[in-house]
């Protein structure tokens, strides 16, 4: 499997290079009144409304320190990324604090996740060993519940038709 590395709330974690569309410099994102807290803002992608998650927020880490002012008051560092994928149809964007490169793994290395009791986080996945520590994989596409997923479903709006 070829999957990106990237940190958040300043952890290390992977996400296949499948289930991603794109991977973005930080830009200015729109904040919305009475957004959710995993909301960082909406963003302009060619023509599109592309919401943006806060993903250290989602992993409940923190946001990440920063030197730059950024989008509804958080900080933006020069590394920082977005993330771009889809879920359920929806287009979705994911602040990562940086990337750090892209790893072939191969499934004979894979672990099983160690929270896997019901009630666990739909979005953590296996772990893998990438250059002498373990790594977890995120499904971005389960990064949402379905009732938050319904609220960015009005969002996600293609405005050149």
């Amino acid at each position: 499997m070829e999957a990106l590395l990237f940190t958040a709330g300043g952890g290390q974690y992977l996400a296949p290079l499948s289930a991603l569309d794109e991977v973005l410099m930080p830009a200015r994102l729109r904040p919305l009144a009475q957004a959710p807290v995993f909301l960082a803002g909406v963003l302009d992608l060619r023509g599109a409304t592309l919401p943006v998650l806060d993903l250290a927020e989602r992993l409940e880490r923190g946001p990440a320190p920063a030197a730059n002012q950024g989008p509804a008051g958080r900080r933006w560092q020069r590394g920082n990324r977005i993330l771009c994928f889809s879920a359920a149809g929806v287009s979705l964007g994911a602040i990562v604090e940086s990337v750090t490169g892209i790893r072939t793994l191969s499934a004979g290395t894979r672990r099983e996740p160690v929270l896997t009791a019901a009630g666990a986080p739909a979005l953590l996945g296996d772990l893998w060993p990438v250059d002498g520590r373990l790594t977890q994989e995120l499904r971005l596409s389960c990064l949402l519940e379905p009732a938050e997923l319904a609220l960015l479903q009005g969002t996600a709006v293609d405005r050149r038709a």
